[in-house]
């Protein structure tokens, strides 16, 4: 029973997307996991089809965790230019999705994705290329309290999510570039306001909002942030409204994750109502 229903499960899984014979060729005929290629509205994406990358593909490009902020950020724009920040990149699941957004809507548009894994980085960076999409500037840095460098812990099932302390796999670790918040705006931002900002960056959005100028603030039209813990709903509750941040919408607070929209209605479009 317990094989039938995981090949129930693989088989669904497979046919949410364009390619669903592609993939079960690759997964179960020539027994590959990593990667795979999924297939979803002109766009490709390379996967570890047994871990979390699978599941962050689904969440972004099926389920269109994103849509909402992708939507309110640039569906009321009078200029066909849009500008977006991705702080936790991942593997470029929202990238991608992006990219449809825009494309479909024949906007020009360009962004920074900011992954601090290696690993992670490294899966980011093919699938930017292999989707051509060549206006998304991609950075191999942590968000940190100040600049300097982090240790990265890499797993060896996944394109992996950790970071710090690896007492039993010292061997696991590898120095990833640390920049504060200020730091990696100026390196960022070139003068310009972004349309979106997107955080999930697993705790160190703590960083982010406890950085954020009132000036950098008003460069950005909208906001979505995924926060980790009871302690940074708060925070962000707090923080986001003192610099002029409006909520559109967040989930019910609970002790794990939480996503919250928010805009600036002072940048005077209605995109961002």
């Amino acid at each position: 029973m317990f094989i039938i229903t995981r090949l129930y499960h693989t088989f669904r899984a497979a046919f949410f997307w364009d390619n669903p014979l592609e993939i079960l060729i690759d997964y179960h005929l020539l027994r590959r996991s990593d990667p795979i290629r999924l297939r979803k509205s002109g766009m490709s994406v390379l996967v570890n089809y047994r871990h979390s990358d699978m599941q962050a593909a689904h969440d972004v490009l099926i389920d269109g965790m994103y849509d909402q902020a992708l939507k309110l950020a640039y569906s009321s724009k009078t200029v066909s230019k849009f500008r977006y920040l991705n702080l936790g990149a991942n593997i470029g699941t929202f990238d991608l999705r992006a990219a449809q957004f825009l494309q479909n809507a024949e906007i020009k548009f360009s962004g920074v994705a900011v992954e601090m894994n290696t690993a992670t980085f490294a899966r980011l960076v093919v699938n930017l290329e292999i989707n051509r999409l060549l206006s998304i500037r991609p950075l191999n840095v942590a968000l940190a309290e100040v600049d300097g460098e982090v240790l990265c812990q890499l797993d060896a099932r996944d394109t992996g999510q950790a970071v710090g302390d690896s007492e039993n796999h010292p061997e696991s670790e590898h120095p990833v570039a640390a920049m504060s918040w200020s730091s990696l705006w100026d390196t960022i931002s070139n003068g310009g306001p972004f349309d979106l900002v997107k955080v999930d960056i697993e705790g160190a959005e703590k960083f982010f909002l406890s950085g954020l100028s009132e000036t950098q603030a008003k460069s950005i039209r909208c906001l979505v942030i995924e926060t980790h813990n009871v302690a940074l709903h708060e925070l962000c509750d707090r923080r986001l409204v003192e610099l002029g941040f409006s909520v559109i919408e967040k989930e019910r607070d609970t002790p794990q994750t939480r996503i919250s929209l928010w805009s600036r209605a002072s940048l005077g479009s209605s995109a961002c109502p």
